[in-house]
């Protein structure tokens, strides 16, 4: 059986060296300083397993991080009734916004509870880093206050928490403000009551005065001895007065009470006209008698005039009677026609209408329309006697002023 020995020449080689070189330093100036050894070839395999087997170095220490410690934010619901009327109820918006006013740091509070943000030095060179531990569990049910449906007792429950808070500096407070945060602050505030103003009282009676309008009539007739006029009153459907003179021309006029009138001295009432049918004057019974009113009816004077102008003057007038009645000058329509306001009532076009106020600019007091070829209806609003009216229609429709 042959023995086959192999040898590393290499390796023998880097062995022969190694001693060679040590031997020639020994003895040398600085041959302590360092020495170089070579391994043989059996330590050479093994220290390739060795470095196979070893894990490698450990990495560099990582770099200090900061550490959030966590704040607890809890929420409660709270029944609020709904307030009453005048109060103002102011819910805070946002529980954080107790946080930074109620917290006051107390001598046995630690770094962890009061930074927000802690550095660890001593776990970050260790590497094991750990949480700080905060206890949230209630340490006592004592201060434990369930919102009440009263606004009033939960107003009062939470400001006590608060002056505990304020009192307590040196216990530990952690509690409290958690539950001054769960719960939400009911702020009352009160203001002025408004005051409605009272309904003004219905008066169990209205008094509302239903002013009269009239109708006068024109008729004309043949006698044996000439042509005559009658003029016929009505209140409605019922004839109060009749009146007849013999022309328009005519200088009097006969007025009396019913449905028939005759010439002479008999009549109730009697018109004067003068001044070529422009003035009108009312006595009783006779020309003798005092004047009871007068009538002016006069052509317009000036281009601004748009209508013939009257004028009623009382001389015995009644409470609630001006004594003095004078017609408006009445608008023109984009025609250039006259238009009186008549309040939406007919009227037929004539010089015989009319708008009479006692003042000027205020309000309409008798207004005079025509409404046929022989028919005006007269609207009065204040105490009149109706004769006076009978009057006022009768002097329209003998007046020759255009």
């Amino acid at each position: 059986m042959n023995n086959t020995v192999h040898f590393d020449i290499e390796k023998i080689d880097k062995i022969f060296i190694s001693h060679r070189f040590h031997l020639e330093m020994r003895g040398k100036q600085g041959a302590n300083l360092f020495t170089i050894e070579f391994s043989s070839s059996d330590g050479y395999y093994e220290e390739e397993d060795y470095d196979e087997s070893t894990p490698p170095p450990p990495p560099p220490p990582k770099k200090v991080f900061r550490q959030m410690t966590p704040t607890r934010v809890t929420k409660r619901q709270v029944t609020v009734p709904p307030p009453a009327i005048g109060g103002l109820i102011e819910l805070s918006s946002s529980e954080d916004e107790y946080y930074s006013s109620t917290i006051k740091s107390s001598s046995q509070t630690t770094q962890e509870s009061t930074d927000i943000f802690t550095l660890k030095d001593e776990d970050s060179k260790t590497n094991n880093s750990k949480k700080p531990q905060v206890d949230f569990s209630p340490k006592s049910n004592t201060n434990i206050k369930k919102p009440n449906n009263n606004i009033n007792s939960q107003t009062a429950n939470n400001n006590d928490k608060i002056n505990d808070i304020d009192n307590s500096k040196n216990e530990d407070n952690n509690y409290e403000i958690t539950e001054i945060k769960d719960e939400t602050v009911v702020q009352v505030v009160k203001s002025t009551p408004v005051q409605r103003p009272r309904p003004t009282p219905i008066p169990q009676k209205i008094e509302h005065k239903n002013w009269p309008t009239y109708l006068i009539t024109r008729d004309s007739k043949m006698h044996f001895n000439g042509r005559r006029l009658f003029f016929s009153f009505f209140d409605g459907s019922n004839q109060l007065y009749a009146a007849k003179c013999k022309s328009k021309n005519a200088e009097s006029v006969f007025i009396m009470k019913g449905t028939k009138v005759h010439l002479g001295e008999t009549a109730d009432a009697l018109v004067l006209v003068g001044n070529d049918s422009s003035d009108f004057s009312l006595r009783k019974n006779t020309n003798v008698d005092d004047e009871i009113m007068t009538i002016r009816i006069i052509p317009p004077k000036t281009p601004a005039d748009t209508a013939r102008k009257l004028t009623v003057s009382f001389f015995s007038p009644k409470d609630g009677t001006p004594a003095r009645l004078t017609s408006k000058n009445p608008k023109l329509n984009p025609d250039g026609k006259v238009e009186h306001d008549f309040e939406g009532h007919f009227a037929v076009s004539s010089t015989k209408n009319a708008v009479l106020v006692a003042k000027a600019n205020g309000p309409s007091m008798l207004l005079i329309r025509k409404t046929g070829p022989d028919a005006i209806e007269i609207e009065t609003r204040f105490e009149h006697e109706d004769l006076w009216i009978f009057t006022i229609g009768i002097a329209s429709f003998l007046s020759k002023v255009k």
